[in-house]
């Protein structure tokens, strides 16, 4: 038992040590990533590579109630090929999304054709990208 006690305080004494030894090395950090709007304010801050969710998110001031999703484009066909568009819907004061008439969705995406038996979790990614896309166009900038 002694032996035990023994070799378990040899075991701390090398851990603490090893310890000291990664203290004294520098970490590497991930870099600030910022979003600017065209006119080249600061729209949000990340620390690391955004995903494309969180930039759109962040440009389009995304709320707790609002939704953004896939949703056919208004007027498409009917046929093994729809349009399909990222859409964006406000929510009213009270966090329930404004439907309505009046209150159609904001197309936040271009309109992309989907293959019959697409994946949704590909299509809302490729909806993403060109939404995205289309913000650099405009002269939203990711920088460092």
């Amino acid at each position: 038992m002694h032996g035990l006690a023994d070799f378990d305080r040899l075991l701390s004494g090398h851990a603490a040590s090893s310890r000291h030894w990664l203290r004294g090395t520098s970490t590497v950090r991930p870099q600030s990533r910022l979003l600017r709007d065209p006119q080249g304010h600061v729209v949000a801050e990340w620390q690391g590579q955004p995903s494309l969710a969180d930039i759109l998110a962040a440009a389009h001031r995304l709320q707790a109630g609002d939704w953004c999703g896939v949703l056919a484009e208004e007027g498409a066909q009917p046929a093994l090929n729809p349009s399909w568009r990222l859409a964006l819907f406000r929510a009213d004061r009270h966090g329930q999304p404004r439907l309505g008439r009046d209150t159609g969705p904001l197309w936040i995406s271009p309109a992309l054709k989907a293959c019959a038996g697409e994946r949704p979790a590909e299509l809302l990614q490729a909806l993403r990208r060109a939404a995205v896309q289309a913000l650099w166009a405009q002269g939203w900038r990711l920088s460092t």
